[in-house]
Formats: structure tokens, sequence, C-alpha cells
């Protein structure tokens, strides 16, 4: 049976207690993890393993815990998962290629012993040392802890549970899912450790403790943060009011009446955005006098406007663009809460609904997506 910590008592006032499961190994898949660039040498000081082809050494950092580890060009991994100082009693792991990487990068992950009730995991991405993908790798391996926690907790006598990958501490982001809609907002959703919030009508705050979390009320009284907007397909639109880039009134749902337009959120400096682009060309150029229109909002960085418009003219990109200069803080951005770009959504600009989002907007089939979409609007759809 996994070790389930009740931290703190519900009789301490002002204290709300917070039950942390450990949860060994998964931890990467479920939130990612911090990664850690190891050394590798030629040589170890302890028993070396058997099996392994001009493996080389390095060690994991675990707290106050040294673990050493082997690994050759074969794609075998064996790690000290006792801790004895002993690498020939010691398991082989047979890392596999890793999905979307070139064939020199393997993955896996060990189960070690760092002081917990249950062995846990850790995952490692190895390169072939002949032939790196880049010379940063040359005698390095990556590794992350794929352990965490299934955090449990009230607030204002609502239950939440979370995930929490390896130990919580100062700053540790806990994503709490207000709405129940299975997403997470970065924005309106996310408690870090030691900064108060306010999701429910009481500012609390979670406190490292000596087993790993409290949950505190503070004196500081913070307004409650909004949730996160509704931006499925069928829902109405945010309004989006400023000045376009040349300076002249924008206004989404009155500029765009009679046609289906594109608001995509992008920046000179993304390139997946910039990827995206001539996706995106080639569908305005084949339905820009159909009914199509896109609209902009940029991401770039404080006085960027001059270049900001270079790049559109070098880049054959005539439609309007919103552009405030703040990078993330992007006002627009946080309103819609836009977390990662490039993300873009299809308005009707007649009913302010919201016809289409996210990555079925995305590649190739952008063009014929939109043919559709414009079918559709017509039909009455």
């Amino acid at each position: 049976m996994l070790p389930t910590l009740a931290l703190l008592s519900t009789l301490v006032p002002g204290v709300e207690p917070v039950s942390l499961k450990l949860i060994p190994s998964g931890a990467t898949e479920k939130a990612g993890a911090r990664q850690v660039l190891a050394d590798l040498k030629a040589e170890t000081t302890g028993k070396a393993p058997a099996g392994l082809e001009a493996p080389k050494y390095g060690t994991i950092t675990a707290g106050t815990k040294t673990i050493a580890f082997a690994v050759d060009s074969k794609g075998k991994l064996v790690v000290d998962t006792n801790n004895d100082g002993d690498l020939s009693n010691d398991a082989v792991v047979e890392l596999k290629p890793l999905q979307g990487a070139p064939a020199s990068v393997t993955s896996g992950t060990a189960m070690i012993d760092i002081g917990k009730d249950v062995p846990v995991g850790v995952r490692v991405i190895a390169f072939d040392q002949a032939n790196p993908p880049s010379p940063r790798y040359k005698d390095k391996m990556i590794y992350m802890f794929d352990y965490g926690y299934e955090a449990s907790f009230r607030l204002d006598g609502k239950s939440y549970t979370t995930f929490i990958p390896g130990e919580p501490g100062e700053g540790t982001p806990l994503q709490i899912d207000r709405n129940g809609d299975g997403k997470i907002s970065y924005f309106k959703e996310v408690a870090s450790v030691g900064k108060p919030f306010n999701f429910t009508g009481t500012t609390y705050k979670f406190v490292p403790a000596a087993s790993g979390l409290s949950l505190e009320t503070v004196a500081e009284k913070l307004p409650v943060a909004p949730l996160p907007p509704d931006l499925s397909t069928g829902k109405k639109t945010l309004p989006i009011k400023g000045a376009d880039l040349n300076g002249k009134p924008l206004d989404l749902l009155k500029d765009y009446k009679g046609k289906l337009v594109m608001v995509d959120f992008w920046a000179t400096w993304c390139g997946p955005c910039i990827g995206e682009l001539p996706n995106v060309k080639a569908a305005y150029a084949a339905h820009k006098d159909k009914g199509f229109d896109i609209l902009g909002i940029s991401f770039d960085q404080a006085n960027m406007t001059d270049k900001l418009k270079e790049f559109l003219v070098k880049n054959e990109m005539p439609w309007r663009q919103m552009y405030e200069g703040k990078y993330w803080d992007t006002e627009v951005g946080k309103a819609f809460d836009v977390a990662g770009i490039p993300f873009t959504l299809l308005i009707d600009g007649d009913t302010g609904k919201i016809v289409g989002q996210g990555n079925e907007m995305r590649g190739p089939g952008l063009t014929d997506y939109i043919a559709k979409k414009l079918a559709d609007k017509k039909a009455g759809k």
C-alpha cells in the first residue's frame, strides 16, 4: 500500500489539512518534470556492471543522496537502484528510441531507492556518444524524477485533487481544476506554494511543511480570481476592442460583420507560428474575397512596432494586427487565457460565436477547413 501523509491537523486554527499520496512513477507524463543534465565520465569509483559496451558513468542527485549510474551507446542503462555503491548487482534497463527525436536519442525509466517507503522512478534521456544530436550533449545524459504526489485538500468546503511532480517546495505550482472541465488555465487555475490566492472566497496559501505541505488562511484579502473563459466551439467569443497596429479603432464584434474571422495569437519570435504561416497565407489568399479574414494578436515584446511592420510587409501578411508590446502579458492574450502560441479561434462575425479552434485550424488542411466553414455559414449551419 502506498504511503499517504495527512499533513497538519484541522484543530490548528487557520490551517486546512493536505493529504499527499506518493505516486512512484508516471509524473513526467502527467505534469512534466525539471530536466537535469548529468556529466558522463569514462571511469567509475565503484564496481562496474557487466553487459555494457564501453559504458560511461555519472551520478543522480536526489536530496542528500548521490546515486551512481552507467550508460552505454547501445541504449543500456544500469542505475544503483539500492544505492549500495555496486552497479554489478542491479538490473539492466533497455532504453528505447525517443518518439520524435533523432535515432541517436533513447529514453527509459529506472526505479531507485531515495528513502521513500517504495522505490520511485527516474526517467533518463541518453545520447549515442559517437553521434550526439548536438555538441552540448557530448558526455551528457538527461535525467528527471518520474515520481510525484496526488494532493487532496478542501477550499471553502469543496474538495479538490491535483498532482505535484517531484517534491513540493517554495514556488511549486499546483493545478486546480476550479470549473471541473478537465482543463487547466495557467492564469486562473494555478496556485504556487508560498503565494496567496483566492479561488473560492477565502484567501489561502500553500506553505512548505516538515512532511510536505500545509494550506493556511492568510490575513491578506485578495479578490476572487475570475474563472477561465469558456472558449469551446459554439460559445460566444469575448470582445476584442482597441487600436490596431496602425492606430485605427478595432472592434471584433462590429468590424467583421458578414465574415468568418480567424483570431490568430502569434509572435515573430515563435517558431511554430512561423511554421504555420504558409498554411495561414494560403487560406487567406483562397478565401479573402469569399467572406474570410484574419485578425492577428501579436505577443511581441516592447518597442517592436517598426520591426513588426517590416516583418508583415516582408512576409506578405496584409490582414490587421493588434500589438501591445507586452510579450506574455498581452492583455487580450490574458483575457483569452492564452498560455501557448500559436493559438487560433474562428469567429462568426455575425453571431460572435466560436465555430473553430485549436489543432483543427493548423496544418496544410486549413484552406479546405475554412472552405467548409464558409459553406456551413452560407447554409445557415
